[in-house]
């Protein structure tokens, strides 16, 4: 190797530092943000793993006593499925008491035909349904285009098609309810599968609450008396039980809510779209939400999950003339607006 050469690297290396600090100082990289924004409907409100609804049959003098006491220390809804056909003459006092209870949220009363007697034929069924149906439009004040879940009376002559009950339930504004308990794992409604019959105790109804968390369904518990009357489930078994549903509806993991509302969560979410998804240069969004179904008949929020960057503790939401602030977790933020079409914004709350 010659001196020359030796000379010249040497030289080379000497004027390196001098260069490098001739040089501009780097520019801060913003930091990365997702690829492209996004968000959903949640399969049930508050982004819950699963739903559940609590019917009690028949307005037991129980339910007056021991069900809706529990339900109401533990802030957890039932619908109570009543005749009030049952209520006239000597026992038209349980229909101020059946209305005072109703004016509690966690109280939601369901048509279960004027007077439990079952119809042979479609006039039959249509007047016991229409009775019952203005009794309880009146009682709790209700427009005329309010849903009204309805519940087939058990144990009494049934004669009627599922079309003539189909085109009743559109007359009168009525939405049947689902089917209960265990014989739901295979589709069936199993007239037997009550609180009262296959359910012994609040341990063997916490499976279905089990089922309800591990497949994301909406599944639902049937009780006729509680602590008394027909049927009965034991009072302090039902207190655990409720108790349960109180816990997993805190933790976030089960949305408990009256049957009506689920089902018209159901249709709402069914009938909603998110599109025109846009990123904003912060890391969050813009989104159009269109919903299909009648906001005067469906009025149940809709959940809302999508995500933030991760380091965001708080967003702001602009939706439908609100604008609020809601916690941000590990890249999400979960949120409710009103079951209508229109524009919703997410950006950093500054």
């Amino acid at each position: 190797m010659t001196k020359s050469f030796l000379f010249g690297a040497a030289a080379l290396a000497a004027t390196l530092p001098m260069f490098a600090q001739d040089l501009p100082p780097e520019e801060p990289q913003p930091a990365p943000r997702p690829d492209s924004f996004k968000a959903s409907v949640a399969r049930w409100s508050n982004n819950a793993k699963g739903a559940v609804s609590l019917y009690y049959d028949d307005n037991c003098p129980s339910h007056l006593e021991f069900a809706i006491p529990t339900l109401l220390r533990h802030h957890i809804p039932g619908t109570f499925y009543v005749c009030p056909g049952n209520w006239q003459g000597t026992n038209s006092w349980l229909g101020l008491k059946w209305q005072e209870a109703a004016k509690n949220p966690e109280i939601v009363l369901g048509n279960h035909t004027w007077n439990h007697k079952g119809a042979n034929n479609v006039d039959e069924l249509r007047a016991t349904v229409t009775q019952a149906d203005r009794a309880l439009r009146e009682l709790l004040g209700l427009k005329p285009d309010a849903l009204i879940s309805f519940a087939v009376p058990g144990g009494v002559p049934w004669t009627v098609s599922q079309a003539e009950v189909e085109a009743v339930m559109k007359e009168t504004k009525s939405v049947v309810r689902q089917g209960w308990g265990d014989a739901m794992a295979n589709g069936r409604n199993c007239p037997q599968a009550s609180a009262g019959g296959v359910f012994t105790s609040d341990e063997a109804i916490a499976r279905t609450l089990d089922r309800a968390e591990a497949n994301g369904s909406w599944q639902s518990i049937l009780f006729h008396g509680v602590g008394g009357d027909w049927f009965a489930f034991d009072a302090a078994e039902h207190d655990r039980f409720v108790a349960e549903c109180s816990k997993r509806m805190a933790d976030g993991r089960l949305w408990i809510a009256p049957t009506i509302s689920v089902q018209k969560y159901i249709a709402e979410r069914d009938s909603a779209s998110i599109s025109a998804v846009s990123s904003s240069e912060d890391g969050g969004g813009e989104f159009l939400l269109t919903v299909n179904t009648p906001f005067e008949v469906y009025d149940v929020p809709l959940t809302i999950v999508a995500t933030v960057p991760f380091e965001w503790q708080s967003v702001r939401i602009s939706s439908h003339g609100l604008d609020f602030k809601v916690p941000a977790k590990a890249g999400r933020v979960v949120f409710e607006v009103p079951p209508r079409s229109g524009t919703v914004q997410i950006s950093k709350d500054r």
